[in-house]
């Protein structure tokens, strides 16, 4: 069933601007003015805080601030333009990786991407708090759109070194490139060189921030956050709670039901299987399980990820309509 080009422009049209009104929230997270207060902390004082300048009882405490970055380029949206700043700054994240994903699924099968698109808005769009996290969801697309196509490796380095001063998840990026690496030595039997250079350039990159070691040590911090290693503490918070056993919403839950079987089913209908691009998915699947706040990072990579296995369908199908034509 092939639909009309303006059919087709209207479906995309209709799916902006459902992201547009899922990403008009209420601003109700007590963090944004946290981030907003270092921002302008660093901004006023030309560095990065060594102490902690924000609790009275822990002043003399050495502080680690993973996401000045973005805390600083937050400030600057919301000194700028005021609260409608804050919006533009999620909005022009997440606009980004929705505009990635409607640029690889012109290529790819149309219902296939109109699907994965709507779900990971569905999933994603509980996480929609303007928090730093949005950058690791766009860094990771990015890592995975360079990997795949392989022209432009020699920026992964310089988003790592973005990524690491972003968010905390820049752990990600390494492992991201690891898992094409081992990907292509076991599918392929050999060394890719390029992805060995960028994949210890890119670790190196995280040593590239006003903290050095200590902050590109912080991941192994954040890892004892969930499981059964956490705190009491931690183990109460909701967002770090297992995806499976939390509270959250069967709607919710159903879109990302959804999503994981159309995703994996989608390596088994395309041409070939990529164990590189398998690996990246289980990698995410697995964080998903683990904190329901991990869902939204998935959903992005789930439907990139299947997106792309999609296009090689389509191509599959459209060589097989020019040989009978002949």
């Amino acid at each position: 069933m092939n639909l009309s080009k303006t059919l087709k422009s209207a479906i995309w049209i209709s799916i902006f601007i459902v992201a547009v009104l899922f990403l008009i929230v209420k601003i109700h997270e007590y963090d944004v003015w946290f981030h907003l207060s270092a921002g302008k902390y660093i901004l006023d004082n030309f560095k990065v805080p060594q102490l902690d300048p924000f609790s009275y009882t822990a002043s003399n405490s050495l502080y680690v601030d993973s996401h000045w970055l973005y805390q600083v380029i937050l400030y600057i949206f919301y000194k700028t333009l005021g609260y409608f700043g804050i919006f533009l700054y999620q909005f022009s994240v997440i606009g980004t990786i929705i505009f990635a994903l409607f640029r690889v699924g012109q290529k790819s099968n149309f219902y296939a991407t109109t699907c994965c698109i709507l779900l990971a808005l569905l999933i994603g769009n509980q996480r929609f708090l303007f928090r730093p996290e949005m950058f690791s969801y766009l860094f990771a697309v990015l890592f995975i759109l360079i990997l795949e196509n392989r022209k432009k490796i020699y920026f992964l380095p310089l988003i790592q070194i973005l990524w690491t001063n972003t968010h905390g998840f820049f752990v990600f990026g390494p492992i991201i490139i690891g898992c094409y690496f081992l990907g292509e030595l076991i599918q392929k039997k050999q060394i890719v060189k390029p992805l060995l250079l960028y994949g210890i350039l890119s670790v190196l990159a995280c040593f590239i921030n006003p903290y050095g070691y200590k902050l590109a040590l912080y991941p192994l911090l954040l890892a004892k956050e969930v499981g059964e290693s956490a705190s009491p503490f931690m183990k109460s918070v909701i967002e770090l709670a297992p995806t499976f056993l939390t509270g959250i919403g069967s709607f919710y839950k159903s879109a990302f039901t959804i999503l994981i079987v159309i995703s994996f089913l989608s390596f088994f209908a395309a041409k070939k299987f990529f164990i590189s691009r398998f690996l990246v998915y289980l990698l995410f699947l697995y964080v998903s399980f683990i904190a329901v706040r991990n869902t939204s990072f998935f959903a992005f990579v789930a439907a990139l990820i299947t997106i792309i296995n999609f296009e090689e369908i389509k191509i599959l199908h459209t060589s097989k309509e020019e040989r009978h034509k002949e």
